[in-house]
């Protein structure tokens, strides 16, 4: 994949709305500042997997529909990654 200050941004403002979706449940307080820096760190490890998913079968452009399906798929979080290493071990499982 090649690094890009326009993909760099791209894949932390997907991350930015992933995060504000996943904390707009919860009560927002002062205090909500170092859960929501967590839950954007793991916005942020679901988006880059993503854009590498979309980047390997060539579907990734700096537009508005691969836009959405990164910030969609990156509300996840940590969860689209468990999801993603649960089915890699079924499928070594059954090699």
């Amino acid at each position: 994949m090649m690094l890009s200050i326009e993909l760099a941004l791209f894949i932390a403002f997907a991350a930015l709305i992933a995060a504000i979706v996943r904390m707009y449940d919860t009560p927002v307080s002062k205090a909500a500042i170092v859960p929501f820096l967590k839950t954007f760190a793991s916005c942020v490890i679901a988006a880059v997997l993503i854009a590498w998913m979309l980047e390997s079968t060539g579907e990734l452009r700096l537009e508005f529909v691969p836009f959405v399906i990164v910030a969609g798929t990156s509300v996840g979080g940590l969860s689209f990654v468990r999801a993603l290493l649960e089915q890699y071990n079924k499928a070594k499982t059954k090699e």
